[in-house]
């Protein structure tokens, strides 16, 4: 039988209650938007989103306060419950906001998840993987013609985290003086500085495989960073004792090839 494929809008009330009906006490990419409320409190907004869903033909409330649920839906709302795979995309927007999505692998669903606006969730699903990825094609930068030659370099967390977050702040200055500490070429100083002051592209892919094996379970993942005249893969490593992170001279196609590599 064909799959079913979904891009439904939720509020977090609707998506909870939905959720709820698995019994989570954590999701991936969601909080409990009832924790700490009053048991009636919470009552009073199930009802509603049972309202709600009842009314969108989501659900169906049957006599005696049962719900029947849509199989296809149901499927769906578990794999964002209790995903064997999840892939988390952390982007920044050209504005300089912060854009999260949650991708969870459950059999055969591949389903999105993402807060579209504050409160307000959107669920999509994908055919194929191949399908996914071409709706990360921004994320993974397809029509960037950027590609890096220098030679690979290493930067402990701490510093990179210390002058990425002063950059952002707009204290180009201050990061800069980290960033000409390092035991770098400097040319290759000039290049981070060129990209942290003006980047095009600053994203990272975390894959958290095999969640429901403690033994067998494992992180892996890769950053990109991108200006006008670079584009690096950050790779996580230890060297030295040290947790660093490893600039790695790549391009788009490099890019795409590492996602495939990662993906469970």
């Amino acid at each position: 039988m064909k799959k079913k494929l979904y891009t439904l809008e939720l509020n977090s009330d609707e998506l909870w209650f939905l959720m709820s009906l698995f019994g989570p006490a954590y999701v991936l990419g969601m909080e409990n938007p009832h924790h700490g409320w009053l048991a009636e409190e919470t009552e009073k907004a199930d009802r509603k989103a049972i309202n709600a869903l009842v009314e969108r033909d989501l659900i169906e409330a049957i006599p005696e306060e049962d719900i029947k649920v849509d199989d296809a839906l149901l499927s769906v709302i578990e794999a964002c419950v209790h995903p064997e795979h999840s892939l988390i995309v952390y982007s920044q927007t050209a504005d300089g906001k912060n854009k999260e999505r949650y991708i969870h692998f459950f059999g055969d669903q591949i389903v999105e998840h993402i807060e579209s606006e504050s409160g307000i969730h959107q669920l999509t699903t994908f055919s194929s993987r191949e399908a996914l990825e071409e709706h990360l094609k921004d994320d993974l930068r397809f029509s960037s013609q950027t590609s890096s030659k220098s030679p690979p370099f290493y930067i402990t967390e701490e510093t990179l985290f210390s002058a990425s977050r002063l950059y952002a702040e707009g204290k180009v200055k201050k990061a800069r003086a980290i960033l000409d500490e390092l035991s770098l070429d400097p040319t290759v100083v000039q290049a981070l500085d060129d990209v942290f002051r003006n980047p095009i592209a600053n994203s990272s892919f975390v894959v958290i495989a095999n969640q429901k094996n403690p033994e067998t379970q494992h992180v892996r993942g890769f950053g990109i960073l991108e200006g006008k005249t670079e584009f690096w893969l950050m790779c996580p490593t230890e060297r030295m004792g040290q947790h660093q992170v490893e600039f790695d001279p790549a391009s788009a196609k490099i890019a795409h090839q590492r996602l495939v590599e990662i993906l469970p």
